[in-house]
C-alpha cells in the first residue's frame, strides 16, 4: 500500500493533468474539432485534406488552422501507441512480454530521473528478471546499466562489481547475437532478391545457415537460434526441399515441446505454417487441411494469421478439385468487415485473383460482392517486375475466359503472356509455367482444332505432369494446378 501511495503522489505531481488522448469509444461528434476530424477520416467522410478542411471549418482551403489541427490529431494518435494491446489473439506471446519489459524499463528510468531510486531499483530488478526470461539481451543490458549507475551514486561497491560483471557477460553475448543478425539479414537480402541473384548465392546461404547453427549451439541463445530456424525454413521453401522442410519443422516442434527452446519466444505458428506448406507441396492435402483447420480453431477471424490460413485452406481445396468447398471458404473471408482495409495491395490482388479463378469454375455470384469480374479479367495488366507472377496468373485466366472468342483476341493475349514468360523474366518462371505457356501456344497456333492440338501437345502434357513443384524461388502463382486448367481447356476444345 505504501508503494501505491508513493506512486499516486508521483503521478499527481509529475504527470500532465490533461492526457492528450482521443476517446475512441465515442461514435458521435462532440464539438471537438480533433475528434470530428478523426471520425470523418475513420468513417470515410473525408478522403482528402480539402474535404476535411471544408467539413471542419467550412473552408475549402488548407490553411494554418487546419494544419495545426491535423498536427494535434497526429500527436494524439501517436500517444495511443503507448497503449497497443499485444495480448490480442494472433499476436505471439513474445510480443506482449517484450513490451512489458520495455514498459517497466521506461517506468524505472522515469523514477530515477525524478530521484525516486528506491522504487526504481525494485522495478529495474523486475525488468531484468523478465527480460532474462524472454532472452531480450538489449533490455537486460539496459536495466543492468541503470543499476550500475544507482550503485555508483549510492556507493554500493559489491553490488556495483556484481552488476558490472553481468554487463560484461551479456555484452559478449550481445556481440555474438549481432554477428548472427548480420549473417541472417545479409542472406535474407539475397533470398528476397531476383531469381537470378538467388540462384547464384545459394551456396552462400547454406554457409550462412551452417554458421548460425554453430553459433546457436555455442551460445545457447534464442536470438541466434530463432534466426537460424527462420533462414533454414525460408531456404527449404524457396528451393523446393519439401521433405527437408517437413522434417525440420517437426524437429522444431519436438524440441519446443520438450522445453529445449525458449517457451516465451518461439511462436508455434512458424513451424506449423512451414509444415502446412510442405505437406501442400508434397500433395498430402488431407494432412495439410487437417492442420489448417486445427490452427483456425485457436484464432479469431480478423487477425493476419487467420487470413494466411484461410488462403491455404482455399488453395488446398482447389488442388483437390473441391471448388464448392473453396468457394465457401472464400465467401467466409469476404464476409469479414476488415477485408480489403487491413490487407496490403499486393495481397489484395492475390485474393482477387483467387476469387476470380473460383468464379470462373463455379459461377457463384456470391463471389462478385464489390468485385467487377468482367473488368478484372478484361484488361491486360501493365508489366511490373514485382507482380509478374500475379499478372501471369491473371493473363492465364483471361486466356481461359476468351478461349471461345475471336482468334485475334487470343493472339493478343498470347503475345502478352509470352512477354511475361520470355521477354521480361525468362529465367524467373518454373519449368511448369513455361511448359504450360507452350501448351497455350499450341492452342492458338493450331486455331483450337481439338485433335490437332491434342496430338501436337501430348509430349508437353507429359512433361508438365512429370515436373514437380520447384519451390517458391520462382515468381509463379499457380492458383489452379496447370494440369486441371489443361483438362478444362481440352474439354472446351472438344465441345467446339
Amino acid at each position: 500500500m505504501d508503494e501505491i501511495k508513493e506512486l499516486i503522489k508521483i503521478v499527481t505531481e509529475y504527470t500532465r493533468k490533461n492526457i492528450p488522448l482521443i476517446d475512441l469509444k465515442k461514435a458521435y461528434p462532440n464539438g471537438n474539432k480533433e475528434f470530428n476530424l478523426f471520425l470523418g477520416i475513420r468513417n470515410g467522410e473525408f478522403n482528402s485534406e480539402l474535404e476535411a478542411s471544408s467539413g471542419i471549418y467550412g473552408n475549402p482551403e488548407i490553411d494554418f488552422k487546419f494544419r495545426m489541427l491535423k498536427s494535434r490529431l497526429n500527436r494524439k494518435l501517436l500517444n495511443h501507441l503507448f497503449f497497443v494491446d499485444f495480448t490480442v489473439p494472433g499476436m505471439p506471446r513474445s510480443a506482449a512480454l517484450h513490451q512489458e519489459c520495455l514498459d517497466y524499463l521506461h517506468f524505472s528510468r522515469m523514477l530515477i530521473k525524478i530521484g525516486e531510486k528506491k522504487l526504481a531499483v525494485k522495478l529495474v530488478y523486475k525488468t531484468v528478471d523478465m527480460a532474462k526470461t524472454g532472452e531480450f539481451t538489449d533490455i537486460v543490458i539496459a536495466g543492468l546499466k541503470e543499476l550500475r549507475g544507482v550503485y555508483a551514486e549510492t556507493y554500493r561497491p559489491k553490488l556495483f562489481q556484481n552488476i558490472s560483471e553481468q554487463i560484461d557477460s551479456h555484452q559478449r553475448l550481445q556481440a555474438a547475437e549481432e554477428d548472427a543478425y548480420a549473417v541472417y539479414y545479409e542472406n535474407k537480402l539475397v533470398l528476397n532478391s531476383s531469381v537470378n541473384n538467388r540462384r547464384k548465392d545459394y551456396q552462400c546461404v547454406l554457409d550462412g545457415i551452417q554458421e548460425l547453427e554453430t553459433k546457436s549451439q555455442q551460445w545457447k541463445s534464442y536470438n541466434i537460434y530463432g534466426k537460424y530456424l527462420k533462414l533454414k525454413l525460408l531456404y527449404h521453401r524457396l528451393t523446393g526441399e519439401h521433405d527437408e522442410q517437413l522434417s525440420f519443422s517437426r524437429q522444431i516442434e519436438e524440441d519446443f515441446r520438450r522445453g529445449r527452446i525458449n517457451q516465451n519466444r518461439l511462436d508455434p505458428f512458424i513451424y506449423n505454417e512451414a509444415r502446412i506448406c510442405a505437406l501442400f507441396r508434397l500433395k498430402r492435402y488431407n494432412e495439410a487441411q487437417s492442420l489448417v483447420q486445427a490452427l483456425l480453431q485457436d484464432l479469431e477471424s480478423p487477425v493476419r494469421k487467420w487470413y494466411r490460413l484461410m488462403q491455404m485452406a482455399i488453395l488446398i481445396a482447389i488442388y483437390e478439385r473441391k471448388y464448392d468447398v473453396a468457394t465457401s471458404y472464400m465467401i467466409e473471408v469476404l464476409d469479414q468487415r476488415n477485408f480489403g482495409d487491413s490487407i496490403e495491395p499486393e495481397q489484395l490482388l492475390r485474393w482477387n485473383i483467387i476469387r476470380a479463378y473460383l468464379y470462373h469454375f463455379t459461377q457463384n455470384k456470391l463471389l462478385l460482392r464489390d468485385f467487377n469480374y468482367e473488368q478484372f479479367v478484361g484488361e491486360i495488366p501493365t508489366y511490373t517486375k514485382d507482380r509478374a507472377g500475379l499478372n501471369t496468373a491473371l493473363l492465364i485466366l483471361q486466356f481461359m475466359e476468351q478461349i471461345g472468342s475471336e482468334i485475334g483476341d487470343l493472339h493478343r493475349l498470347m503475345q502478352a503472356l509470352e512477354d511475361y514468360l520470355s521477354k521480361y523474366l525468362n529465367n524467373s518462371f518454373s519449368k511448369r509455367a513455361k511448359t504450360f505457356g507452350k501448351l497455350l501456344q499450341k492452342v492458338v497456333a493450331y486455331n483450337r482444332e481439338y485433335e490437332t492440338v491434342l496430338n501436337k501437345s501430348r509430349y508437353l502434357e507429359e512433361r508438365m505432369s512429370e515436373t514437380p513443384f520447384e519451390g517458391e524461388q520462382h515468381v509463379d502463382f499457380e492458383v489452379v494446378p496447370f494440369e486441371h486448367l489443361w483438362d478444362s481447356i481440352k474439354t472446351r476444345l472438344s465441345r467446339r
